[in-house]
């Protein structure tokens, strides 16, 4: 038995564009490239953590052509840790990309 996945993309995410308040943060993105998808992207999938809580990762999972998430319920001051990348329709991940980002303070402190 053999199987044939098709090759994960070698492209990442494009231009990412964020807005944060103190517990929520909005993100959208531009699609990977198309010479560097080498296959159907079926969704991208994010993962993050926080300072407070290295251990523990969220992962969110958009599917087919959406290119934005909202993550709500974050922990205002804290440093958050993302990791971004397309999925294929195999499930292979391709190239990831970091980021990190503070969401704001709570006001009048």
């Amino acid at each position: 038995m053999s199987f044939n996945f098709s090759p994960a993309p070698s492209g990442q995410p494009q231009s990412l564009v964020t807005s944060r308040t103190m517990t929520t943060i909005t993100m959208s993105w531009g699609r990977v490239p198309c010479l560097q998808r080498n296959s159907e992207i079926s969704g991208y999938r994010l993962t993050s953590t926080s300072r407070y809580s290295p251990t523990a990762t969220n992962v969110t999972e958009t599917g087919g052509e959406r290119i934005n998430v909202t993550l709500e319920r974050l922990i205002p001051s804290t440093l958050y840790m993302f990791r971004m990348v397309a999925v294929n329709i195999d499930g292979l991940e391709g190239t990831e990309l970091l980021f990190n980002i503070t969401m704001l303070p709570v006001e009048g402190t």
